[in-house]
């Protein structure tokens, strides 16, 4: 093992990940023989001396907990010994030093927004998936007289940069899909008019999209969901009754086209309404850019779904069965869950069950 281990933060049998001496010492270390240092996920600690005394040596971001205070106070009431405090500190020096960044001097050099940019434009083309296509609307007529965008704020007033976490970043620049669309039309030499309908998220100005696009040629709607790190889904709906939203917004125009904008799959009871659905994922800083290269063929949807999207929520494993998800409390006060699915997972649920998923992995 070459890396830092890392410690995410969950419980493991009611007692923090960073301070269950079993996993840290006993197995990764005297078991497995691992010698480098093991640092926490980010605010997964929960302690000072129980997760230095543990196995744990590091913790990210900050010093929430490993700080001067709580370790000196720690040391002072002898929970804590000097000796594991070096231990740790020798652990993680010690890889510092032998990759040379303690001589390595700090020289931030200066970030090519643009160029970085056009990569993420590329990118963002070559992963988008063309789910549905039904009499050719795609791609989209460049000429059409007018063009409506109807989603809710996320998907259609900026670029959708994704959840929070790991992947939260905080880009040098955006390109919302109103900017977006318009940019690409004009290098199309089209005359287009391009506007915009923000649905509220309790979808009280409903009639206003449904207006606005009764009045145009072309139709683009907006949806989708953003998932981030340490919180669950409840379900696989998107949220804030997109689903109705998109229900009763689809068939005003038949020329309107669905743009999901999704982390993950999500259930699409509207599907035999739509003509035409892409799925584009979270796209980030080109996201207005990308979308609209897509919709107007200057680029070929060409990507294929990693995973599966089921029909409906009874075709998923945890339909009717909470022990599976999100959990029951089996009787120790925190909920258990039970992958009672074993190695039928993803795809393999499917072809188990002999269920056709709504849009099959690959």
């Amino acid at each position: 093992m070459r890396r830092p281990c890392r410690l995410r933060g969950i419980p493991v049998r009611a007692t923090a990940a960073t301070e269950y001496r079993y996993t840290l010492t006993d197995i990764l270390r005297t078991e497995w023989g691992f010698e480098r240092y093991v640092q926490s996920d980010f605010w997964s600690s929960r302690s000072a001396a129980p997760s230095l005394n543990a196995g744990t040596d590091h913790e990210m971001p900050d010093a929430k907990w490993l700080n001067e205070t709580n370790v000196k106070a720690a040391l002072s009431d002898t929970s804590l010994e000097i000796e594991t405090v070096d231990r740790a500190l020798a652990r993680r020096y010690t890889q510092m030093f032998r990759f040379g960044q303690f001589e390595r001097p700090y020289q931030p050099g200066e970030i090519d927004a643009r160029a970085h940019g056009a990569i993420s434009r590329t990118i963002g083309s070559q992963i988008a998936v063309l789910l549905k296509n039904e009499g050719t609307l795609l791609p989209l007529d460049a000429d059409a007289g007018s063009i409506v965008i109807i989603g809710q704020s996320q998907f259609v007033d900026d670029a959708c940069l994704g959840g929070g976490g790991s992947s939260k970043v905080t880009p040098l620049y955006t390109v919302p899909p109103l900017d977006g669309t318009r940019d690409v039309l004009a290098g199309l030499g089209s005359s287009a008019t391009v506007t915009k309908v923000t649905v509220a998220d309790d979808l009280a100005n409903l009639d206003q999209a449904k207006q606005a696009a009764a009045d145009s040629d072309v139709v683009v709607l907006m949806a989708g969901l953003v998932a981030t790190e340490g919180a669950d889904q409840p379900d696989a709906n998107m949220l804030h009754d997109q689903n109705r939203m998109l229900a009763e917004l689809l068939g005003i125009s038949p020329a309107t086209v669905v743009v999901l904008k999704d982390s993950n799959p999500v259930l699409m009871p509207w599907i035999n309404q739509a003509p035409a659905v892409l799925e584009v994922w979270n796209q980030g800083t080109e996201d207005g850019h990308v979308v609209a290269d897509l919709l107007f063929g200057v680029v070929n949807p060409s990507g294929k779904v990693p995973t599966c999207y089921p029909r409906s929520e009874d075709d998923t494993p945890y339909a009717g069965h909470p022990e599976r998800y999100p959990g029951t409390d089996e009787g120790d006060g925190y909920p258990v869950t039970r992958y009672f699915e074993g190695l039928e997972i993803g795809y393999r649920w499917f072809q188990a069950q002999g269920i056709q998923p709504l849009f099959g992995f690959g």
